[in-house]
């Protein structure tokens, strides 16, 4: 099946200008007092996937991103292939987890998942066992239902994460600042900077590889600001305030788009060097991101809801790789340094922003993977050091996505029609990054 895709894929993709590549059940819960969220995975993957629709129409009027230094000749752009069949990518993918369906993170050795889960008694997050479905703890106790969450592990093991404040139906509801838990004393805490009292708009980002620096957006009243907290001493900072949209940590800097007007579209970026906690020295944007357009790094989606809209972001960063897709939703690019200008890797032919096109806050990166989604709910990965891809769904008989968590991608597949629980794998990150291309993959088209 995954062989039909690639191949239909492969084949769009071939009558582009560019060179293109041819064509269980649950043991040991532990707790049987809740049902898992149906669906919500996807609504985990950046921040609010709900906005999905409205931020895809929103952009196809945007134009095409700025090509600038992005824009290599053909022939010497790496570019996306189909990967050689690989027994361990395979196994991992077959194997059903016991676990809930929208996984905000998953532990540094695989053992454990953390996991929105919601019962009758109980709406919020619990660790669950990777092997069992066990409870281990419970975490935290979240707002209303059906309200996406977002979050992530901190280098030292400790969770944070965010609740939007937009429903799957697209109503206004109360989000919640950003929290963080810590892993040795189970203590809940709020991340505000001093005298704040907001509401978190954006995935928290972390500097990596150490994952000690965390930083998003954040609404205050009538304003906007960039917040960043040194997740180690607890420190919480006000960054800027304005116009701002969405940052992200690039190497040794943290980068966001600004605008010139309440909702309206972004300008520019802004970019300041981490070197000292908090990081407001203003410094170049790297050359990854010079020539690539403001709206890539999200912000602006609706005056009327601003400054209290959760922003949409069509880019993602992992140590020093960058990857982003064009604003028109057809074009992904990707940079493996941020010294390197990122290169066009691969493009959508035929696909519009509501229909075939890649769909907003569904990249990730991580050690070894790439991991992207498109608006029908295909998904997929791909090797960071070869750039060959597989896919995890193909939006027709099957829907899902690819959600990086860590060293780890989690993978949610479900079966048209829908049949039951989504199936729930997860994929070493290592695993993906050993994957090769197929012989004669890359040809020109």
């Amino acid at each position: 099946m995954a062989e039909d895709v690639l191949d239909r894929l492969f084949g769009e993709l071939a009558t582009t200008q560019l060179p293109v590549p041819s064509s269980a059940g649950v043991i040991a819960r532990g707790r049987q007092r809740r049902r898992r969220g149906r669906g919500a995975a996807i609504l985990a993957v950046m921040a609010v996937a709900a906005l999905a629709g409205t931020a895809a129409s929103q952009l196809a009027g945007l134009g095409a991103v700025r090509r600038g230094p992005a824009e290599v000749p053909p022939d010497r752009a790496a570019r996306i292939c189909q990967a050689a069949p690989d027994p361990a990518l395979a196994t991992a993918l077959q194997r059903t987890l016991p676990i809930g369906d929208q996984v905000l993170a998953v532990s540094p050795d695989g053992s454990a998942a953390y996991v929105v889960v919601s019962t009758a008694g109980f709406h919020g997050i619990t660790e669950e066992s990777v092997a069992t479905g066990a409870v281990l703890r419970d975490i935290a106790v979240l707002p209303a239902r059906g309200q996406p969450t977002a979050g992530t592990l901190a280098g030292n093991g400790d969770l944070i994460w965010f609740t939007g404040n937009t429903t799957p139906s697209g109503a206004a509801a109360a989000g919640t600042p950003m929290r963080l838990w810590s892993a040795s004393t189970g203590a809940v805490t709020t991340l505000e900077p001093p005298g704040q009292r907001g509401i978190a708009l954006s995935f928290p980002v972390l500097a990596q590889p150490a994952g000690t620096l965390a930083a998003w957006a954040q609404a205050d009243g009538s304003r906007r600001a960039i917040v960043e907290a040194n997740l180690r001493t607890g420190a919480v900072a006000m960054i800027a305030t304005g116009y701002v949209g969405p940052p992200l940590f690039v190497g040794g800097s943290l980068v966001w788009s600004v605008a010139d007007s309440a909702g309206g579209r972004p300008t520019h970026l802004v970019a300041t060097s981490t070197a000292a906690f908090p990081a407001r020295r203003h410094t170049a944007v790297p050359p990854v991101l010079r020539g690539v357009s403001p709206v890539v790094l999200g912000g602006g989606w609706g005056s009327l809801a601003w400054p209290t809209q959760t922003a949409v972001s069509l880019i993602t960063s992992y140590g020093g790789a960058t990857a982003y897709f064009s604003t028109s939703l057809t074009e992904l690019f990707y940079s493996p340094a941020p010294s390197q200008p990122a290169r066009l890797v691969l493009r959508l032919s035929g696909g519009s922003a509501l229909a075939g096109g890649f769909s907003p806050n569904s990249l990730s990166l991580g050690p070894g993977y790439l991991a992207w989604g498109t608006a029908s709910a295909a998904s997929y990965l791909a090797s960071t050091t070869s750039l060959a891809m597989v896919a995890i769904t193909n939006g027709t008989t099957d829907y899902g996505s690819g959600q990086g968590a860590g060293d780890y991608v989690v993978a949610t597949s479900t079966r048209t029609p829908k049949r039951g629980a989504p199936a729930v794998a997860m994929v070493r990150g290592s695993v993906v990054a050993g994957l090769r291309c197929q012989a004669a993959a890359r040809l020109s088209g």
